[in-house]
């Protein structure tokens, strides 16, 4: 009896050994998008079941970054962790694990790199490729450009080096075959995209330092998806927000429309009317020196208390229009000013700073002192303990004409700063100080503006004592490269920290600086802000559109805002722009209406339209379902242009409309053509028109 119970159990065991050993080792998404493995590789990449033209060099690849060799592939071991796919492995002294799990509609990757060689730092460049012969390809580059694949092509980058747009994507129109991967909006980090024959690929920055915690580790994530190859990189895009909606793409701002700051303020225009955001506290600041170079913010600080600050801003004239009244503050930098003589050195430049002192210390912030503080030992604490540190390990200090001599110090703004003690931070100073006492001043505050995120995000932090406190993983930078902070994603733990608080309250953020370099930073606001006029000429053009998605893009008011590029390319890509003189201010009348309208329909990246024409741009606003459907148009040629736009209307739920131009005012022709509708569009160069589509039912 006991040898037949063994001989069972026996069985038994062998039984379920074939069981496990014949279920494949993979993961899929619910749109039939699979990964293999075997226990030593990552074999191939499927979809619906139809395994794609593959190369050998899938999964993660590794290399110093100090010496940039070639990579070295990491030999590993794939195996199932639950239902996921778990992989760990080891290249030179360093260990990387991952887990990829399924979530609604994309494969989820997480995992770390450790650094097994513990008394070292080290910077490393992890590489993970989908094994996809990518050749023949389309390589999407931004909303308005798909090229394809020859030998190798590479994410878009600014003049820094900054990869524009999260997202890498390949399509295959003839496959009908569109993949993904993506750095997800709670994980800003250094980055390069990529795709040839070897694959689709993803490559981060990290560094390991053994004052991390935990230390000599660092984490890395991104999501693997399909997305529709006729739509390419608009399809992955829309997809990307769908997956991230709230809190990262949830428009909340309700009034739409220009943004505008001080002397005069938004509620004293003459088309106050069209305008939904005032950058206040400008008002605040006497300007004594009327612009002279070096002394261009010279003045004097009017708000002595909260009631005058309130006085000052008119809030209560906003409110009665309906303006989001928006009071300025800066976490990037502090500075100390009206030295007797600039410093020459860095050691004097400290002597300077520890001996700096005033009498008249700034309550309130505006984008003249761009400074605030209640005494001079609060604004040297907030610097001491939130300045970053140079490649020498120094405080980081940029001496320029400001406030006459003026030091200014780059901070962290990270709200976990030194959240184990209680020294005092700039985010602790802004968040649980500042901010709160212009809120009990006046209800009619509707949030705040954060300035500068051009500047100082762009600033690499190699103080270690703040290491520990970062959320997001270590990159490196330097002419030898060492582990650091890059601050942009101190200030995107800033920006996702305000607006929780914030948004906690019905109030929103809105921000300034979002350039291409800061895509990723429009994610974690409202209301996005650049103070250059938008030209589409210009590299990063779509990146405006891209960071935004459906909430509203402000150009700041200014006095040469007359220019018809400027206002054509606004109208094209739904741009909030205003202007301070007389000529400029009929210009705002005539396209800001129109430009409303785009923003209240909201903007789609698929746009369902076709044009006969690679020279006209096109955008949706609108989903349709028998509410209206606005198109805009650009002709981004120097010739004129006349050509056929096909839209699906069938799509659009839409099938029985009619077209009307938006600034003329007049009907425009249009033929049913199966499932879809055409029109004529005819443009001057350089030129853009918006065109409304009205279901007759």
């Amino acid at each position: 009896m006991n040898h037949l119970c063994s001989s069972t159990l026996v069985t038994l065991l062998l039984f379920t050994h074939m069981i496990a050993v014949g279920k494949p080792l993979a993961v899929e998404t619910v749109d039939a998008l699979r990964l293999r493995f075997r226990e030593n590789e990552f074999s191939e990449v499927a979809l619906e079941g139809e395994t794609l033209s593959s190369s050998t060099n899938g999964g993660f690849w590794i290399r110093d970054a100090t010496k940039k060799k070639i990579f070295g592939q990491i030999a590993g071991h794939y195996s199932f962790q639950g239902e996921n796919i778990s992989f760990s492995g080891e290249h030179d002294g360093l260990e990387v694990s991952a887990t990829f799990a399924r979530k609604s509609g994309y494969l989820d990757v997480t995992g770390a790199v450790r650094n097994s060689r513990e008394r070292k730092d080290r910077c490393v460049d992890l590489k993970f490729v989908l094994p996809i012969n990518c050749q023949g390809w389309n390589w999407g580059n931004d909303p308005s450009l798909e090229r394809i694949i020859e030998k190798e092509v590479h994410g878009e980058k600014t003049g820094d080096q900054i990869t524009v747009y999260p997202i890498a994507c390949i399509s295959s129109t003839n496959r009908d075959e569109g993949i993904s991967i993506a750095v997800p909006p709670t994980s800003p980090t250094l980055f390069e995209t990529g795709a040839g024959k070897d694959g689709l690929f993803i490559t981060f920055k990290i560094g390991l330092s053994q004052s991390t915690q935990p230390s000599n580790e660092s984490s890395f994530h991104f999501i693997i998806y399909r997305h529709d190859p006729q739509w390419g990189f608009r399809s992955s895009l829309q997809s990307y927000y769908q997956f991230f909606q709230n809190p990262f793409f949830t428009r909340r701002a309700i009034k739409l429309g220009a943004w505008g700051w001080h002397h005069p303020s938004p509620s004293e225009l003459p088309n106050a009317d069209l305008y939904a955001f005032h950058e206040s506290a400008g008002e605040t600041w006497k300007i004594k020196d009327e612009g002279m170079h070096g002394y261009e913010h010279e003045g004097i600080n009017q708000a002595t208390n909260v009631e005058s600050f309130v006085r000052l801003t008119r809030v209560d004239d906003d409110e009665k229009l309906g303006i989001y009244s928006l009071p300025y503050t800066i976490v990037g930098q502090r500075q100390v000013y009206h030295l007797p003589k600039m410093p020459e050195t860095k050691d004097e430049t400290l002597a300077a700073f520890e001996t700096w002192t005033t009498e008249q210390p700034m309550i309130f912030q505006s984008p003249g002192p761009s400074v605030s503080f209640r005494d001079v030992s609060q604004l040297k604490e907030i610097i001491r303990n939130s300045s970053l540190h140079d490649e020498q390990h120094r405080p980081d200090i940029l001496m320029r004409q400001y406030l006459g001599n003026t030091l200014t110090f780059p901070l962290n703004p990270n709200p976990r700063l030194f959240s184990d003690g209680t020294n005092l931070t700039i985010a602790k100073y802004t968040l649980d100080e500042y901010l709160p006492m212009l809120f009990n001043a006046s209800k009619r505050i509707d949030g705040c503006y954060v300035d500068s995120l051009g500047r100082w995000p762009g600033y690499y932090n190699f103080r270690t004592e703040h290491f520990k406190y970062a959320s997001l993983p270590l990159t490196y930078s330097g002419k030898t490269p060492q582990p650091c902070i890059w601050n942009l994603q101190s200030h995107a733990e800033y920006l996702m920290e305000l607006s929780r608080r914030l948004h906690e309250q019905n109030k929103i953020v809105f921000a300034n600086g979002v350039h291409p370099n800061r895509v990723m930073l429009g994610f974690y606001v409202d209301v996005l802000g650049e103070e250059g006029l938008p030209d589409f000429t210009k590299s990063g053009f779509y990146s405006k559109r891209v960071a935004a998605y459906n909430k509203p893009f402000c150009a700041l008011n200014g006095r040469d805002s007359t220019k018809p590029r400027v206002w054509n390319s606004c109208l094209f890509l739904g741009i909030f722009a205003g202007a301070r003189s007389k000529e400029g201010q009929k210009l705002e009348r005539k396209f800001l209406p129109i430009i409303i309208r785009l923003n209240e329909a909201g903007w789609q990246p698929i746009t369902l339209a076709r044009s006969d024409s690679s020279a006209l741009g096109i955008e949706r606003w609108g989903d349709g379902h028998g509410k209206p459907v606005l198109f805009s148009f650009l002709n981004r040629s120097q010739q004129k242009l006349v050509t056929t736009v096909r839209v699906n209307a069938d799509k659009l739920f839409m099938s029985d409309s009619v077209f009307r131009n938006l600034l003329s005012g007049k009907k425009i022709p249009s033929q049913g053509q199966g499932d879809a509708m055409t029109i004529t569009i005819e443009l001057e160069p350089e030129t853009s028109t918006a065109i409304e589509m009205i279901s007759k039912k």
